[in-house]
């Protein structure tokens, strides 16, 4: 552990900085809705003080050659340009890809993987089989039974994902209520899916996946991460200990934001440990 510390941890005579603030999940403008250049994102990163970021462009696997994503174009632009900035890099660099949907198209994803060395691999659902992203559902007009058929089918697909073995984190568990709570305020008891999502915790405690803090959720209307604390301390007490934290930047001024919270949270409930992905290996590094 001293040695990983100090190979990562650029300031580490600086004791009033937190070492080990790490952003494994960011997006460049090689993702459809990113607004940031990788340079910028970069540069920003060095301006925070963290010690190494992710780029994980979105690569939608179950809509991979066609629109609106076009995730062909974005894989391959997204690598390269990580091969282009790693060396002089001003924190330390990873490369990363949120597969979207992976397990609902295995063969693309097995081929997307193979086609570039990825130190990690964020597993993502964004949108059931067959329809839109939830970010564009029209929950004002559906019924709460509607809602309901969503999210139970929602998390079997989480629990599907973490079973496949096609991703090494699986990113905001709790990703739905970013639109059904935060920004249309229709209220859900998640207790109604506790058993669903102790699938889904216990699948990534089995699969050694780690589960994901996106700080996302507090500059956002729902004000919580995904997935909450209470669902943190449930993976806690289900023999969890693998845990990632990401941003879920889509512009520079997210870059980093929440992980100061997210990390307290963390160490509050127990964890000491965060993951940093290197050619897909967990490396355990401490919290900040």
């Amino acid at each position: 552990m001293g040695v990983c510390f100090r190979f990562f941890c650029h300031s580490i005579s600086n004791r009033d900085k937190a070492c080990f603030m790490i952003d494994l999940h960011t997006h460049t403008d090689f993702s459809f809705d990113g607004h940031a250049t990788g340079e910028e994102m970069l540069t920003k990163a060095a301006e925070l003080g963290l010690e190494a970021i992710a780029f994980t462009d979105h690569v939608e696997m179950d809509c991979y050659t066609g629109p609106p994503y076009y995730s062909d174009a974005a894989a391959a632009g997204s690598f390269t340009l990580y091969e282009r900035l790693k060396e002089r890099a001003p924190v330390r660099l990873l490369a990363g890809i949120e597969a979207g949907q992976p397990h609902y198209a295995p063969e693309v994803t097995a081929f997307v993987l193979s086609a570039y060395t990825y130190d990690e691999v964020v597993g993502s659902i964004h949108n059931l089989r067959g329809m839109q992203d939830f970010s564009f559902m029209a929950y004002e007009d559906a019924s709460d039974e509607t809602i309901a058929g969503w999210l139970r089918d929602y998390f079997e697909e989480e629990r599907l994902l973490a079973e496949s073995g096609l991703a090494d984190i699986l990113a905001h568990l709790t990703y739905p209520l970013r639109y059904i709570v935060g920004d249309f305020g229709r209220q859900v008891d998640l207790a109604a899916y506790a058993g669903q999502i102790d699938a889904v915790l216990k699948a990534v405690i089995r699969n050694g996946m780690a589960l994901e803090i996106n700080t996302s959720g507090l500059r956002q209307n729902l004000g919580v991460t995904l997935p909450d604390e209470h669902f943190l301390r449930r993976y806690r007490q289900l023999g969890g200990e693998r845990i990632t934290f990401g941003s879920d930047a889509h512009y520079t001024k997210h870059l980093g934001l929440g992980l100061d919270r997210g990390i307290a949270m963390a160490k509050q409930i127990g964890f000491e440990k965060q993951c940093l992905y290197i050619r897909r290996t967990c490396t355990e590094v401490p919290l900040g």
